[in-house]
């Protein structure tokens, strides 16, 4: 588009700094202008010079990062200055405040393509873009411009209060584009004048004035070799069909082309209802006139307008507001809707070109007829021989530079003419004012899923080597690495070769061929700047490092596409650090293996989103032996399960997984079978758990289980575990120094549940809400057990369910102090049976509506102590005592006591109510 200027004044060889207005003088439109554009030279040269060709601040280091999203591509937002100029991504979704720059802004990235038909513009400038391929090596760039924008583009410029347009504007485009099937010729090393499709145009224009053959008009000034027009003009030269010389086409106009309007509808291809046909006879559209039809969709991709001829005599119907073309346009090139009205936010406007009839050049001699019936409008640019008269003695000359060079569409020049001196502003093989567009190599996309990251970012990375920048040893930028100046890999090697120091990774995408290797390194850290540094493999990211001390991994992301083994695997090392990464599987690889003997590991604050965790993945000959385990922090979205060291794993000192959390993990998050050293464990503390398979599967002897906070992220399956005890490979002689204490279950079928044989353990102080069984020990031996001060809240299966043996004389278990809250149903709230061994059963507080045959309460043992408890319901039975059948012959002979216990129901042993001396000593409320 185009305004109407009387002239453009800007020159940069003249170094003008300013506009300084004078006391009494008209103030003109060309002044205004100057100043602007000194300040746009002034913006732009300095952003330039400051920052370089392209490079993305680090305040937003996803601007314009390039990910995927199925089919499509992700457009980050954020800002990028590309040869000075500011393209700024304010993203799509949700609005935000910004309250540095004062501004709303979008909280999701933009989409390559518009997601779907009536969807909002993904990219504001670029609607409709082609299509991403699905295989292939593409280059992804920004392609940045500025344009200017006036009322028939935007309606608003036009106060109401003045009704007129005053101003126009001065727009920054952006567009994420593909240059597609680029193969291995490119890389973000390439410099951008390499690439031919990038290339500006060669297009020139000269202009001046000459005396022309014929006869004068006798209405003009005299033919002197000047300007010849009576009113002050501003021509503008403007390219439509791109290509060489001979086959580029152009038109002119001597108002700027800024007679235009806007088409509100379409009744017939030949036939455009229009806001206004001009001012006047001067400044509107007569028939005849050559016109062109456009908008912003045609304009955003690069496309020329259709020029139409507007009819004669009758191509202009001022009352109706009506335009009438010689030849119809192309159907379906500008959409309509209901009664042919044209979608307004493809602003479809028609402006006046003022070539006309015989085109000729300067010795008069016929180039083409542009009234001929054959005719298209547009003038053939041709060769730098001919000399093209455009009117009143102004002629023009076209030219390449380079040679063999092509013009561009949209290429314009504009040059004014005054009729006080009979001049016009001359230029000499002038390159055109606009459009001009500026390039950025986002990086390249290998479908379907690699990209390699070509941005840069400011400030630069800290410099390599002493002085003030020794905090790190090694800088790899994304754009080193994928040149080999220095790789990652390099790197790496440089640092443990000079025994140690840091790697330190700038923001962006390291795209790897084959697994990063850390071997006997010592006193090695690789850092990058968070998330927005990542390295993305096809398969591992690390492959183990080995024999390695004091190794830290900090600060970036690792992306696999594995369908196996560990994105990080660590082996017979010392002291190693996973700290502040995200890890990303897209495949069913681990997110860490661990092999070997390894101290001293730290895996903390870490985002690990893959089907499996951390998994110990020692053979079974070798088996993995862990000293000073740390797991902390963590965020664990694993498909499948988070944490798994089984059997093959040793524990030594104290292992400690604590205040991590658990989503999804359908096979169970934690998983814990190895072996503990002598006096040694594991400790799981302060964890959150929001599954949807078991929680906490473990059978370590020295396990302590507390503090944990465990849901289901998905009711319905009764079949989940809260904490599942089992049979470890330390443990086959019974589980030892266990402790399960102060956790919460909540949703889960089945609260507690022990599968192992148990040679002593303690369940105390634990909330178990909404499971159909709380604790539960089946078909199982046990030694020592305490179930102390627990509360439980469940349904109709019951609190506590126990079926076990004595394992070794003295057996016995203790259920002491607990809550319990069972629904109504024929199955007991607790069953308690303890077969050759002892139960002690005291100071519990059971609530249970009715009770099944057995009370609420159903304890058999060899001996059995109940005392001091509270049962309220069971109707006829509140609790039902069996001292062990199995030893009534035997000696010492079973024994029940039972004392100082409020029921709401009978007291029962061996099917028959309590007699004297033991029923006083009991207190029974009966309904």
């Amino acid at each position: 588009m185009s305004g109407d200027y009387s002239r453009i004044s800007f020159d940069p060889r003249q170094h003008d700094l300013g506009v300084l207005l004078q006391q009494g003088r008209p103030l003109s439109d060309a002044d205004w202008n100057a100043l602007v554009a000194q300040l746009r030279h002034r913006l732009h040269a300095g952003s330039l010079d400051t920052f370089g060709p392209a490079v993305v601040p680090m305040q937003t280091p996803d601007a314009f990062r390039i990910s995927f999203s199925g089919g499509n591509l992700e457009i980050g937002r954020g800002r990028i200055y590309v040869d000075g100029l500011l393209a700024e991504n304010h993203g799509t979704g949700a609005t935000t405040w910004d309250p540095r720059l004062e501004q709303v802004l979008g909280s999701l990235p933009a989409l390559y393509d518009d997601p779907a038909a009536g969807q909002p513009r993904q990219q504001p400038y670029y609607p409709n873009p082609p299509a991403v391929p699905t295989s292939g090596r593409h280059m992804v760039y920004l392609d940045v411009w500025q344009r200017e924008v006036t009322h028939v583009m935007r309606p608003d410029l036009v106060d109401p209060a003045v009704g007129v347009d005053s101003t126009t504007r001065l727009q920054t485009v952006w567009q994420v584009k593909l240059l597609t099937n680029v193969g291995s010729d490119l890389s973000c090393a390439s410099p951008l004048d390499q690439i031919p499709a990038l290339a500006p145009s060669a297009g020139r224009l000269s202009t001046t004035t000459a005396d022309v053959a014929g006869q004068p008009d006798p209405c003009l000034i005299p033919p002197d070799g000047g300007y010849k027009g009576l009113e002050n003009q501003l021509y503008r030269v403007e390219i439509h069909t791109p290509g060489p010389v001979g086959t580029a086409t152009f038109k002119w106009s001597r108002e700027n082309a800024s007679i235009e309007t806007r088409v509100t509808h379409l009744p017939a291809l030949d036939q455009l209802v229009v806001e206004s046909t001009g001012r006047d006879a001067v400044l509107g559209f007569q028939p005849g006139d050559w016109v062109e039809v456009t908008d912003d969709w045609r304009e955003l991709h690069g496309l020329p307008g259709q020029l139409r001829r507007l009819r004669a005599p009758d191509g202009v119907d001022d009352a109706a507001r009506t335009l009438r073309l010689e030849t119809p346009l192309g159907g379906g090139l500008f959409p309509t809707g209901p009664e042919s009205r044209t979608h307004p936010e493809r602003n479809t406007r028609v402006k006046r070109w003022d070539h006309r009839g015989i085109v000729r050049d300067q010795s008069g001699a016929e180039l083409q007829d542009l009234d001929s019936a054959a005719s298209n409008g547009e003038i053939v640019v041709p060769s730098a021989a001919t000399r093209v008269l455009l009117e009143h003695g102004i002629v023009a000359t076209f030219s390449l530079a380079p040679a063999g060079g092509e013009f561009r569409s949209g290429d314009y020049w504009v040059f004014c003419a005054r009729t006080g001196e009979g001049e016009i502003e001359e230029l000499e093989a002038a390159p055109p004012r606009g459009i001009h567009h500026h390039y950025a190599k986002l990086g390249f996309v290998s479908l379907p899923s690699t990209f390699e990251d070509c941005r840069v970012f400011w400030p630069p990375p800290a410099a390599q080597g002493g002085g003030d920048h020794c905090a790190c040893t090694v800088c790899v930028t994304p754009q080193q690495h994928a040149a080999n100046q220095p790789s990652i890999q390099a790197a790496i090697d440089q640092v443990i070769a000079a025994g140690g120091g840091t790697v330190c990774l700038e923001v962006g995408d390291y795209p790897l061929r084959e697994p990063l290797r850390i071997r006997n390194a010592r006193s090695l850290r690789i850092t990058g700047k968070g998330n927005a540094t990542s390295l993305r493999a096809d398969q591992a990211v690390f492959e183990p490092i080995i024999g390695s001390r004091q190794v830290t991994l900090e600060r970036f992301e690792a992306k696999s596409e594995g369908k196996t083994g560990a994105i990080i695997s660590i082996m017979d090392s010392a002291q190693v650090t996973l700290e502040s990464l995200r890890v990303i599987a897209k495949g069913e690889a681990a997110a860490v293996g661990l092999s070997g003997a390894l101290f001293e590991l730290s895996i903390r604050g870490n985002d690990i989103q893959t089907q499996r965790g951390i998994v110990a993945s020692g053979s079974s000959d070798q088996g993995t032996s862990l000293a000073d385990l740390r797991i902390d922090d963590n965020l664990f979205d694993c498909r499948e399960s988070a944490i798994v060291l089984p059997d093959v794993t040793v524990h030594q000192f104290v292992s400690r997984i604590a205040s991590n959390h658990f989503t999804d993990c359908r096979d169970g998050a934690i998983q814990l079978t190895g072996a503990a050293a002598p006096g040694f464990g594991v400790e799981v503390t302060g964890n959150s758990l929001s599954v949807l398979g078991d929680g906490i599967r473990a059978g370590i002897d020295g396990l302590r289980i507390a503090d944990n906070q465990l849901g289901v992220a998905k009711a319905g399956d009764e079949g989940r575990v809260g904490i599942l005890l089992v049979e470890g490979i330390g443990s086959k002689d019974g589980l030892d120094d266990c402790h399960i204490v102060d956790n919460r279950i909540v949703g889960f079928g089945l609260g507690i549940v022990f599968k192992t044989a148990i040679a002593n353990s303690l369940v105390r102080g634990n909330q178990i809400e909404g499971a159909e069984l709380g604790l539960v020990c089946a078909e199982t031996t046990v030694q020592q057990l305490s179930i102390d001060q627990n509360q439980f809240t469940i349904g109709k299966g019951g609190a506590i369910r126990i079926e076990a043996q004595a394992l070794g004389p003295g057996a016995s278990i203790a259920a002491t102090g607990n809550q319990i809250h069972a629904e109504a149903s024929d199955q007991a709230a607790v069953t308690i049976q303890m077969v050759r061994g002892d139960c002690h059963y005291s100071g519990n507080h059971c609530v249970q509506p009715v009770g099944g045959k057995d009370g609420c309460v159903h304890l058999v043992a060899s001996t059995l102590i109940v005392a001091s408890n509270r049962v309220l319901g069971g109707r006829g039975l509140s609790m039902h005592l069996v001292p062990d059948e199995t030893l009534v012959n035997e000696k010492p002979s079973p024994s029940c006591t039972v004392l100082g216990n409020i029921t709401a129901a009978q007291i029962q042993v061996r099917g028959a109510p309590l007699d004297a001396p033991w029923k006083p000593l009991n207190l029974q409320n009966t309904p």
